[in-house]
This record gives C-alpha cells, structure tokens and sequence, in this order.
C-alpha cells in the first residue's frame, strides 16, 4: 500500500463547525440536526485508517475468529484502506 497523501492527523472539530488540522482547516461541515456527529466521525478518519492499516499490516495469529472470518476482515479493512485513500483494493487480498 502507498503512503496517503490526504492532510495529516490529527483533526479536531472545532466551536465553528470546521475540521481542523494541525496546520489549517481540512473541512467545514454544513449546520443541520447531526452535523456534530458527521464532523465528529470525519475527524476520526485519520486515526480509523491508521487502526485498520495497523489491523492489516499485524495479523494476529491468536484470533478468536475462525480463518474464514480473519481472511473477511482482512478483505474487508484493505477495501476499507483503498477508499479512504483513493486506491483501488489489491486483487485477491
């Protein structure tokens, strides 16, 4: 997997309704009923992408998944890396 080049973490939201950066704003989110918990769930996308991507690199042998299981999750969190990043899933991952 190549390196993401999205603004790097960690986001906060702000009192206005911004994601922030460390340096600048990454995203303003429109005012509405759940727009704390939009903003909320966008901050997190560099610490979730960071936590299925170390999920992926370390596989633990000591799951108490079955192997069918393991091998889902593992699909699934690399699909889950490919578009948060913009690439497409490896092939037969």
């Amino acid at each position: 997997m190549s390196k993401s080049t999205h603004s790097p973490g960690p986001w906060k939201v702000d009192h206005e309704n911004r994601i922030m950066g460390p340096e600048r704003p990454v995203a303003i989110i429109q005012w509405g009923v759940d727009w704390r918990a939009n903003a909320s769930l966008i901050a997190a996308a560099p610490d979730l992408l960071a936590v299925v991507q170390k999920l992926v690199k370390y596989n633990p042998l000591h799951s108490v998944a079955t192997w069918a299981e393991w091998d889902e999750m593992i699909r699934d969190a690399r699909a889950a890396i490919a578009k948060a990043t913009g690439e497409k899933a490896e092939a037969g991952s």
